[in-house]
This record gives C-alpha cells, structure tokens and sequence, in this order.
C-alpha cells in the first residue's frame, strides 16, 4: 500500500529532463503523521527531476523536506524536527531489476526501483525515506536525565542487588 499516491506516468516523461513538486495534502499529513508514529507531520513536500535514461530507465533527483513533532523522549515534551532528505534513486523495468548480476552491481549505488504499471511511484520512495530519517530518539535541547538514581546505586545505596548481597554474605545456617 503506498500512502502517498504521487506517481509519473512513464508516457507523460519527454525525452528530455522534467522537473516535479508534491506536497502532501492535509489528509495526507494525518495519515503519515499515524503510520510513522509521531505526534504531528505539519510539512511533506518533494521537489524532483526526472532524466530519462537508457533502456527505459529513469533518474529521479531531487529533495524532500518534512516537519516532524514528536515527543521528547527524556521529559515527554514536544520536540520539532525538520527532516531534509536527498532523493536520488533510479527506477527500472522489473524484467531489468530480475537480470542484475553481482558482478556489475557497484557497492555504493542503490538498488533500482521498479516501474510497476507504467508508474514510477515516487510516493513510496518518499515515504520510505522520510520513515528511515526519523529520528528513534528525540529530545529536546535542554532536557537532561536525572542521574541522581544512578549515582546511589554506585555508591551502593538502594543498590537493586543490595539484598542479593547480605544472603550470599551469611554464614551457612
């Protein structure tokens, strides 16, 4: 299922570069906002080129930007962070994708993506990529952990293992 169903129909690519922009509609943002478990997503926008390739390929370049809110989590608040994503990614055949061999794939280049109906269905890649740059862990600039807890159990006080130490230390009844 893509959630975002912003796709180029591979018929409407000229031979030569086209430029794009999308931006995830209000509905979207809630939807989004649900599936990638954050409080808020109050900006989703992609802007991108495509260059027809050789073999009916496709080149898709470009740069996605979002807004996240998500809860911090030392202290619970809402922290706001701005994503901004480079899109570079190429889509191919499924046919084509099927004959890659090792041999020719280079280690630092993405696999391709597959035109599936005609379609290169840039929304799932944007969704992708936006879920893989959510940060697990947001916190809020000035939230710091109370590390007074953590302090008594290496002096030795309230240590959770304190009673575990008085058993093995008695004598044998």
């Amino acid at each position: 299922m893509s959630f975002l169903s912003w796709a180029e129909r591979t018929a409407n690519i000229p031979e030569e570069t086209i430029t794009g922009e999308r931006t995830a509609t209000p509905a979207e943002l809630v939807l989004l906002a649900e599936e990638f478990g954050v409080l808020e997503l109050s900006q989703l926008t992609c802007s991108y080129k495509i260059r027809p390739l050789a073999g009916n390929r496709f080149s898709v370049r470009g740069k996605i930007l979002a807004s996240i809110t998500q809860n911090c989590v030392v202290t619970l608040d809402p922290v706001v962070d701005d994503i901004e994503v480079k899109l570079d990614v190429e889509f191919w055949l499924s046919s084509q994708i099927g004959q890659l061999s090792e041999e020719f794939d280079e280690p630092d280049r993405e696999d391709p993506e597959p035109i599936e109906n005609d379609e290169l269905d840039i929304g799932r890649v944007v969704f992708e990529l936006v879920s893989g740059n959510i940060n697990p862990y947001p916190r809020a600039a000035d939230a710091e952990l109370d590390r007074h807890s953590s302090e008594e159990a290496s002096t030795g006080q309230e240590h959770p293992f304190a009673a575990l130490a008085q058993l093995k230390s008695r004598p044998d009844s």
